[in-house]
């Protein structure tokens, strides 16, 4: 199931699902084949074992359409300004390192940016249709990802307990706002 919203004060909407078993014989070559499919759309896939549930991804987007609208942003295309800001890093070399796709079977998340609701969401089910099982469980978070998140954004066990909710919505808060602290880092 694609979740889909628009992104408030702006033309663009979001649509983000998520794939179970992708197989990517070449990573270049899915990205030329899921371009044909994008059409006009913006998108970009992730590594899901990186994403802290669609909530993530959501944030990243919509400060990504924020940072290129107000000068901000460290790209000039709205498909890496998400990566960096859902990896939480300034350096496109290290976001794709930690967030890209790599050759061989995967879980990925889609995400993709159009300016009507119709084909965002058309475009984010082709998409995923075309890269595997359509899965959004692959997007939440369990015990090892919890983990790996932990590890990989270096987020502390401390940090969580002061947050004081739920640990998964604890962690997924802190790295979305470690994402958006991203343009103090300049």
């Amino acid at each position: 199931m694609v979740t889909a919203q628009r992104i408030t004060d702006t033309d663009w909407y979001i649509a983000v699902a998520g794939v179970r078993d992708a197989s990517i014989i070449s990573v270049d070559r899915t990205l030329e084949e899921i371009r044909d499919i994008a059409g006009d759309a913006i998108f970009q896939l992730f590594d899901a074992e990186k994403v802290a549930g669609s909530r993530h991804l959501i944030h990243a987007a919509i400060n990504a359409v924020k940072a290129l609208e107000t000068g901000a942003a460290v790209s000039k295309s709205l498909d890496v300004e998400t990566l960096l800001y859902a990896s939480c890093h300034d350096q496109i070399s290290k976001a794709f390192q930690v967030m890209g796709l790599k050759d061989g079977v995967m879980s990925v998340a889609v995400i993709v940016l159009a300016k009507k609701m119709g084909e965002v969401i058309e475009k984010a089910e082709q998409i995923a249709e075309k890269l595997g099982d359509m899965d959004d469980s692959v997007l939440e978070l369990f015990p090892l990802k919890y983990e790996a998140l932990k590890k990989a954004y270096e987020v502390t066990e401390e940090a969580i307990t002061i947050m004081g909710t739920e640990p998964y919505d604890s962690l997924t808060s802190l790295i979305i706002e470690k994402g958006s602290l991203l343009p103090l880092r300049k």
